[in-house]
């Protein structure tokens, strides 16, 4: 419809929707049904919704309403109004029936006029979403396109060729223009006032019992850098801050509040002083913890902020940029054992399944640390992962992902291409050994691919296969089932993961289910544009158990030849290649059936 003043008939139904009659259908609903569980089946039997809530997420979705319907946006899309849109969208369907019954389960008639909404409210809005994220992701693509050109080896003359510092300037106040029409520019806007100019009030800062529950990018780090910080529970909040700060700005806009907040005004006592250091600790926890992620842009900012600190300072940050990148991890070779010896290897078509099979989980298990240990807490930010355009900032994560999945895909087509229902059991009882020595090796995430492989629909259903299997073999298969059961929140595995003696490699997926439900129950800015930090506690938390091991490796010695055939695992189709990926599980379903025919 065209943009019009938010008409009566919406407004006295908004209120209606406010009444007790529709209260105790909307606490009875939700009661009923659990969100999660709900979102899960949703998304199950309708895939094309992920496609689409992905394009329309990054977005302040009550901006595109407010654009059509001349409504301020804070108060548009409230709950009251979305459950008006989808009615509004069902009745313009002739979903007459479904409309009834909400009528009927709310006991409240619903009043819109169809001559002033020719069209779907929730389709026209959607539209509006999906075209503005667009054109905002096109616009940030040529300006990461225009930055990286000009932070690569190229000629200063072949970089002036292709970008200027007018074109790079033109194209990120066309950035700014956009997110400003978009209203989200506001909340980037409170970070940019002078951190000495900000006055710390109820508006900028949020604190109740001494937890910091929302605050202003300034005020927070002020409190990192007080000279009296032990009355908000300092170390909780510094821990939280260094691993989720990415999720709500930039490490360079960090660097020049930090800047700004080493520029402390006079003072008559030795205020100045104690902020000064407890500035400059900061900036050494925050460099050492991130230097590496540091792009050109934000090391030259560093080294120019650096020549206005005093020469001490300067130059042990100095020295700690010279010798970034070199963070080694060995392991004592005394306690590192011999590796299994097999002739095998030596042959460049060697069958894996010749290998001792405890050697082979040993060649899985540093494979998968080697990732494990490098996953940055940034990775876990913004639900990047599980998007197609933010998967570049998760390259450790989406590299886990991917290799659990070949893992899994090899361990069925290692069953399956096995006509011979004696050998085929043998193979099956080779990799239940294998899930057993890996579980010793607490390499909980290798694990959990080996048993989705075995797990998988196409080898669950091998009843012959399994029943020639011992049942001494059979109880790893059973002690595996309930380790990593996803009854009350995998309650069996996040015990295991607790009480595991490092080194180990956490299954993954639990944490970031967690993450999800986390990023998507919570807002990251709350009413007033002030960051969401309990939010940011929550997640922390979460990202504290995946990354609780890293710095723990395993004393085992790697063997290249098996290493690279893991690496060179066929991949598995991942969730954005449906087709793919729907063929293939009918493919290995078909051969399944072949070797054993369905039960009549």
């Amino acid at each position: 419809p065209h943009p019009h003043p938010h008409p009566p008939s919406l407004a006295v139904a908004s209120s209606a929707l406010s009444s007790s009659s529709n209260s105790a259908f909307s606490s009875s609903f939700l009661a009923a049904t659990s969100k999660l569980e709900w979102k899960e089946r949703a998304l199950k039997r309708n895939p094309n919704i992920q496609n689409l809530q992905e394009r329309i997420n990054p977005r302040k979705r009550s901006q595109s309403f407010s654009t059509l319907y001349k409504t301020p946006a804070w108060e548009s899309l409230t709950q009251r109004m979305v459950f008006l849109i989808i009615y509004q969208h069902l009745e313009h369907n002739d979903y007459h029936k479904t409309c009834q019954a909400i009528e009927s389960e709310t006991n409240f008639k619903f009043t819109i006029d169809p001559e002033k909404y020719t069209k779907s409210m929730l389709q026209e809005l959607l539209r509006s979403c999906i075209r503005d994220v667009d054109q905002l992701y096109g616009k940030i693509l040529q300006l990461n396109s225009a930055v990286r050109l000009r932070n690569e080896s190229l000629s200063e003359e072949e970089k002036s060729k292709i970008y200027s510092d007018e074109a790079i300037q033109a194209l990120e106040k066309s950035l700014s223009d956009q997110l400003s029409s978009m209203g989200i520019r506001k909340e980037i806007e409170k970070e940019d006032v002078n951190i000495y100019e900000e006055e710390q009030s109820e508006k900028t800062l949020i604190v109740t019992n001494k937890e910091i529950k929302a605050g202003t990018l300034n005020q927070l780090v002020i409190l990192l850098t007080s000279e009296d910080s032990g009355a908000i529970g300092y170390h909780n909040f510094l821990q939280t801050f260094l691993l989720t700060y990415r999720s709500f700005t930039t490490q360079k806009k960090l660097l020049e509040k930090l800047r700004d907040r080493a520029k402390v005004p006079r003072s008559d006592d030795f205020t100045e002083d104690k902020v000064y250091l407890k500035t400059i600790n900061f900036l050494t926890k925050f460099v050492c913890d991130n230097i590496s992620d540091f792009n050109q842009d934000t090391l030259k900012f560093l080294k120019d902020f650096m020549s206005l600190l005093d020469p001490n300072t300067a130059q042990k940050l100095q020295r700690y940029i010279q010798n970034q990148g070199r963070r080694q991890m060995q392991a004592a070779a005394l306690n590192t054992p011999e590796p299994i010896a097999s002739p095998q290897i030596a042959y460049p078509n060697f069958d894996i399944f010749n290998v001792d099979v405890e050697e082979i989980a040993r060649q899985l298990t540093l494979l998968e640390f080697e990732n494990y240990s490098k996953i940055s807490p940034s990775e876990m930010l913004n639900l990047a992962w599980s998007k197609p355009k933010l998967r570049y900032r998760a390259v450790n994560l989406v590299t886990l992902s991917t290799r659990f999945n070949a893992i899994a895909l090899w361990v069925t087509k290692s069953i399956l291409n096995i006509p011979n229902l004696s050998k085929r059991a043998s193979r099956f009882a080779w990799f239940l050994k294998l899930i057993d020595h890996l579980r010793k090796l607490n390499n909980f995430q290798t694990l959990g691919a080996v048993y989705g492989g075995l797990n998988s629909s196409a080898v669950y259903r091998l009843d012959q296969t399994k029943a020639e299997v011992s049942k001494e073999s059979m109880v790893i298969l059973e002690e595996s089932m309930k380790l990593l059961s996803p009854k009350s929140n995998f309650e069996a595995c996040r015990k295991a993961l607790d009480e595991a003696v490092p080194p180990c490699i956490p299954y993954i997926s639990i944490y970031l289910g967690q993450i999800t439900f986390t990023e998507e129950g919570n807002p990251t800015y709350i009413e007033g544009g002030l960051i969401n930090f309990k939010k940011q506690h929550l997640l922390s938390q979460i990202i504290l158990k995946v990354i609780k091991h890293q710095n723990e490796p395993y004393a085992l010695t790697p063997i290249p030849q098996i290493r690279d055939f893991f690496v060179k695992l066929p991949k598995s189709p991942n969730d954005d290649e449906k087709r793919e990926k729907e063929q293939l599980e009918n493919q290995l379903f078909n051969l399944s059936k072949e070797l054993e025919k369905p039960k009549k």
